[in-house]
């Protein structure tokens, strides 16, 4: 399993400007993360969702396997991510694919995810369940050996190319979600989750 994201639930007595500082620290995370300078490798062998999701994203590769699971469940209950998920997702996959995903909650597969782009490689699960990690540690030692300054110099580049537009979007995505936290919509969302029942939602 990589991560399965934060729990809503969690957040429920937090204070609207505790969870805008919230918001705040946790895409600077995702943006630090993103802009190590070592290149970042994750293998994931489960589900994850949502900031797990957002996760893998700023990593520099991913690898998966047959178990892997990527699922977008946040519209559900009237959540939106704030940590780069619609931009970087947009990014990898296209716009039409990342909508229907996000719109209709539509998961992704470790074969899948392959397949369209969203991971680097996919394999099928060893006996000791850990294949995503032993393809993940086989690459990073790979690049270990290879020149260091150019590494550095090709991640920092590849990243400063999309960083002028990702930026943009990134403080776009963030207002969104700021307008999402303090809305009846999103309590009741986590109202629903909470009791593990259908949502009703009014739109404001």
């Amino acid at each position: 399993m990589f991560c399965l994201g934060s729990d809503p639930t969690e957040r429920k007595n937090l204070s609207e400007k505790e969870l805008l500082k919230l918001a705040d620290d946790y895409t600077e995370m995702i943006l630090s993360l993103r802009d190590l300078q070592q290149v970042t490798v994750c293998g994931i062998n489960g589900e994850t969702s949502s900031g797990g999701v957002e996760l893998a994203l700023a990593c520099d590769l991913i690898f998966t396997t047959d178990k892997a699971q990527f699922n977008f469940h946040e519209v559900k209950y009237s959540f939106i991510k704030g940590g780069g998920l619609s931009k970087w997702l947009s990014k990898r996959l296209g716009a039409s694919v990342a909508k229907e995903c996000l719109f209709q909650n539509e998961g992704i597969s470790g074969k899948d995810a392959s397949k369209i782009g969203f991971s680097n490689k996919n394999s099928s699960v060893n006996p000791h369940g850990d294949e995503a990690f032993v393809q993940a540690l086989a690459c990073a030692k790979d690049i270990v050996n290879k020149a260091p300054l150019a590494i550095k110099m090709i991640k920092y580049g590849m990243n400063k190319l999309n960083t002028t537009e990702t930026m943009e979007g990134l403080v776009i995505e963030e207002q969104l979600y700021k307008k999402i936290i303090p809305s009846n919509d999103r309590a009741e969302g986590i109202r629903a989750f909470r009791d593990k029942v259908d949502p009703r939602f009014k739109g404001n």
